[in-house]
C-alpha cells in the first residue's frame, strides 16, 4: 500500500478517536490490534499488506463506533434524567 494513503487513514481514525478523548494506544488494545504495527505503518517504517491493513482498520473502526455509541447513549440518558428532574 502507498505510505501516504496508510498514514492518512490512520490519521483519520486517530482524529475521530480524539474527538471522544480516546488515544490510539487504548483503542488498539480494546480492538485487539497491534499498536506497534499501526505505529510503524503510520510512520512509514514498514508497509502492511492490504488484507492485514483492512482487517486492522475494520477492527479499530468497529471499536471506535461502539465507544461513540456508548457516549451518545450516556449523553442521551443524562439529558433525559435532567429533564425529568426539572
Amino acid at each position: 500500500m502507498r505510505t501516504m494513503q496508510v498514514a492518512d487513514r490512520i490519521s483519520d481514525i486517530e482524529k475521530r478517536a480524539a474527538r471522544i478523548n480516546l488515544k490510539l494506544f487504548p483503542l488498539c488494545k480494546a480492538a485487539g490490534v497491534s499498536w506497534g504495527n499501526l505505529r510503524r505503518w503510520r510512520d512509514g517504517e514498514v508497509s502492511p499488506t492490504v488484507n492485514l491493513f483492512e482487517k486492522t482498520l475494520a477492527a479499530l473502526e468497529l471499536k471506535l463506533s461502539e465507544r461513540e455509541q456508548e457516549i451518545l447513549k450516556n449523553l442521551t440518558n443524562a439529558d433525559t434524567r435532567e429533564r425529568r428532574a426539572s
